[in-house]
């Protein structure tokens, strides 16, 4: 039921993308689509930690290193897209261990701060890649929440230090789990 109502709303938020693009495109305004010259804006990689919400069994070492390498552009001055790689590191947990990666895709909106910086945030979709060992042992690909909060800082024209905050919800075999990742990076905008 969750995946048909995330589906959906995407369709939905995609539809309208796509319908004011048509709109404004003809009108000359700047609207871009990514399949257009000049969408795709910049390019990162981050690095951080990471902090898995649940425990599956007594205690477990819920910290561990997080990176990311993304891409994106935006449609207008406030709303944008990017897609990113994440490696969310892993859970020990006695008796076994759970990683997690996966591929992510989010609609941006944010406003600028002077020429190269800005403050922005984001919602969209992981497909995510989880394995576990131990009790509840198994692999699982599914699509799940992420949502998050960021802000960039240039340092030039192209080149910017980021600071991301995520949260990604990832399936495991028999139930799902919040993972949090605070990551810092740069990014080259073209």
């Amino acid at each position: 039921m969750k995946k048909a109502i995330l589906a959906a709303a995407a369709a939905a938020a995609l539809t309208a993308l796509s319908a004011q693009a048509q709109q404004t495109n003809n009108a000359g305004n700047g609207f871009r689509m990514p399949y257009q010259s000049g969408w795709w804006g910049y390019a990162g990689i981050s690095g951080g930690i990471s902090e898995y919400r649940n425990c599956p069994i007594g205690s477990c070492d819920k910290r561990d290193d997080a990176w990311k390498v993304y891409g994106g552009g935006n449609f207008n001055q406030t709303f944008g897209g990017e897609i990113s790689y994440v490696d969310l590191g892993s859970l020990s947990y006695s008796g076994g261990s759970a990683d997690a990666n996966g591929i992510n895709l989010s609609l941006t909106a944010g406003f600028p701060l002077g020429r190269a910086s800005s403050l922005f945030a984001k919602v969209g979709s992981i497909y995510s890649r989880t394995r576990a060992s131990g009790f509840a042992a198994g692999t699982e690909r599914d699509w799940g929440l992420s949502y998050g909060v960021g802000a960039t800082l240039g340092f030039t024209d192209h080149w910017q230090g980021r600071i991301d905050w995520d949260r990604y919800r990832v399936s495991y075999v028999g139930r799902d789990s919040d993972v949090d990742a605070l990551t810092v990076g740069v990014q080259y905008r073209f």
